[in-house]
C-alpha cells in the first residue's frame, strides 16, 4: 500500500480523512444491517482508505523514530571540539605543529 499519495498526505489531510471515516462509521451505525451492493461497495472503499490512512500513519511514526537526537554525551564532545577550534591561533597550530601534530 506504499503510493505516492501516502506520501503527499499532511498532517491536515490525515486529520479530514480521519474525521471523514469516522463520520461514515457512525452514518453506517445508524443505518439498519441491511446492505445492497452499493452500500457494501461503498464500505469496501472507505475500509481500504482507512488501510492507506494507517500505513501512512505507520510510516509517519517509523521516519519520526529514525530519526535519532544526539545523546548528552555526544553534545559535549562537539562542544568541546567547537571550543578547542575555537581556540586555535596561527601560533598554537604552530606549536601544535613543532610537537609532530602535522605529519
Amino acid at each position: 500500500m506504499n503510493t505516492d499519495y501516502n506520501n503527499s498526505l499532511q498532517p491536515a489531510d490525515l486529520s479530514n480523512t480521519i474525521a471523514n471515516l469516522r463520520a461514515s462509521l457512525v452514518a453506517s451505525k445508524e443505518k439498519t444491517n441491511s446492505f445492497d451492493e452499493t452500500s457494501y461497495k461503498e464500505l469496501l472503499r472507505k475500509y481500504e482508505e482507512a488501510l492507506v490512512v494507517i500505513e501512512t500513519l505507520k510510516m509517519q511514526v517509523e521516519e519520526v523514530e529514525k530519526k535519532k537526537l544526539p545523546t548528552k554525551d555526544e553534545v559535549e564532545s562537539i562542544s568541546a571540539m567547537l571550543d578547542l577550534f575555537s581556540k586555535l591561533d596561527p601560533d598554537t597550530i604552530n606549536k601544535i605543529e613543532r610537537l609532530g601534530g602535522k605529519k
